[in-house]
């Protein structure tokens, strides 16, 4: 297992960060022709968050700029990866966090009326500000603006050039469906398929910023279907593109995407009760998953800066398997988060009328009824 320990913006910068981590997998695959396995065991890179980004930019770096020596990677794994330097998708808009109140007449007919929080659980500010603040972040990670809409840095913009290399491997996205930056999967997927690489996207519905590290339901007694569902289906990519061969089944040009709900096994089936219930799942907790299966080399990735809320994704090598943490502030202020909606949900519902009162400035929606 190689988690790279490499310097945080503003002590270091994209480039800076690149070097180190392309020098550290070139150190895991020497390191690795001394183990039984043999001479070339298989390479796996994998991030989450910004890690995603620095994963996402080595893979392509490694395809553009070859260098003597540079290992062959056999595949890459990105959890909500962060992938527009620009931070302006539409996602930005359509995903942004807001709760809806209901106000009804007392004599209204119907369940009770609690508010709904649908869009961005983790990232709760409105959507121009969310992408300015995105920004910023991006610009304090490149050190530079004429990197913003740099293919490798910024790797929204990679095409043609890039993935037309035949050095890029097969490449697996996991991200949210409520997340304002799904489309920093969507669109990397789907450019890269159309180019020729094999992809494959998964999208869960409801789910959060990297949600699989919370697979074991965030100490709430219950473990989080799609977290592990993700998990198993990570492992499943990876047995396949380092032992089995690339089979993601997708049409060339295409990514053999799937759009998540839930479990097919579950009964009654997937709500608009579950979809509540997820609203106020708000990721907490730490997270150490293993799976008992072989595994190949890999390279874990953490945030590319201290300001940014990114995890770290550890695909580990021959017998371990993956790792997920968090860092205690962001353990604390979800748990927080999680108090006040229960708190609030409490009070709502021994009220006649519901008014909005400012919960988050600029996201609040209000519904009146005749």
């Amino acid at each position: 297992v190689l988690v790279p320990d490499y310097p945080l913006a503003p002590a270091g910068n994209f480039i800076t960060i690149q070097k180190h981590v392309r020098k550290a997998l070139k150190w895991l695959a020497e390191e690795a022709l001394s183990c039984p396995l043999g001479a070339s065991p298989p390479l796996v890179v994998a991030g989450d968050s910004a890690g995603g980004t620095i994963a996402l930019s080595l893979t392509l770096d490694l395809a553009v700029h070859p260098q003597e020596g540079d290992p062959k990677l056999d595949g890459a794994v990105f959890l909500s990866p962060w992938a527009d330097m620009l931070c302006n998708t539409p996602d930005y808009y359509f995903n942004a966090f807001r709760k809806i109140n209901h106000s009804a007449p007392a004599n209204a007919k119907g369940p009770p009326q609690l508010p709904a929080v649908p869009g961005d659980i983790r990232f709760k500010g409105a959507p121009l500000q969310n992408s300015y603040d995105f920004r910023e972040n991006a610009r304090e990670y490149l050190g530079n603006d004429t990197l913003l809409t740099d293919p490798i840095a910024s790797p929204m913009f990679a095409g043609h050039d890039e993935y037309t290399t035949g050095k890029v491997p097969p490449l697996y996205f996991v991200v949210g469906g409520q997340e304002s930056i799904k489309g920093d999967s969507v669109v990397p997927a789907n450019k890269a398929a159309f180019y020729g690489v094999d992809v494959r996207l998964d999208i869960y519905e409801g789910m959060w910023h990297v949600f699989p590290m919370y697979s074991e339901g965030c100490g709430s007694g219950e473990p989080l279907w799609a977290g592990k569902h993700a998990l198993d289906r990570i492992a499943d990519f990876i047995k396949g593109v380092t032992h089995d061969g690339p089979r993601s089944g997708a049409a060339r040009g295409r990514p053999r995407v799937e759009v998540l709900y839930a479990d097919p096994a579950a009964t009654p089936g997937f709500g608009v009760e579950e979809a509540r219930k997820f609203s106020g799942f708000i990721p907490v907790g730490r997270k150490f998953e293993v799976f008992g299966l072989p595994m190949p080399q890999a390279l874990a990735l953490s945030p590319a800066s201290a300001s940014w809320g990114g995890g770290a994704l550890v695909v580990a090598s021959l017998a371990a398997g993956l790792v997920y943490g968090r860092a205690k502030r962001q353990v604390e202020e979800g748990a927080r988060l999680r108090v006040r909606l229960r708190e609030e949900d409490a009070r709502l519902a021994n009220e006649d009328n519901v008014k909005t009162d400012g919960y988050v400035d600029g996201n609040d929606v209000s519904v009146q009824e005749a």
